[in-house]
């Protein structure tokens, strides 16, 4: 990444090395972060991610809505048929984590 970069997680906190990314915020090398999710959650209370005026942190909750209800609902049950049919999800959460 360029420096000055700004860097947003919404997707898995086990993609973040938080003590990376403390160092280069530290170092100027990024200009802000917004996280939705964390490594380990809840932060710790002594993070300093937590008083840094670059940080923005939210509960990863942005899905939520009717739509995205019925949506999440939609694919379970699709992830179950698939499964039944082919031994296999449709929808995996995260690939390449289960060998076949």
């Amino acid at each position: 990444m360029k420096p000055g970069s700004y860097m947003v997680n919404t997707a898995c906190g086990a993609v973040i090395d938080v003590n990376a990314l403390v160092s280069a915020l530290g170092q100027h090398k990024l200009a802000a972060v917004g996280l939705d999710v964390l490594p380990i959650e809840p932060i710790d209370a002594a993070s300093p991610l937590l008083n840094d005026q670059r940080v923005i942190l939210s509960p990863h909750a942005a899905f939520y809505s009717m739509e995205a209800e019925i949506e999440l609902r939609r694919k379970a049950a699709m992830n179950i048929v698939n499964w039944m049919k082919t031994g296999r999800p449709g929808y995996p959460v995260v690939q390449g984590t289960r060998k076949p």
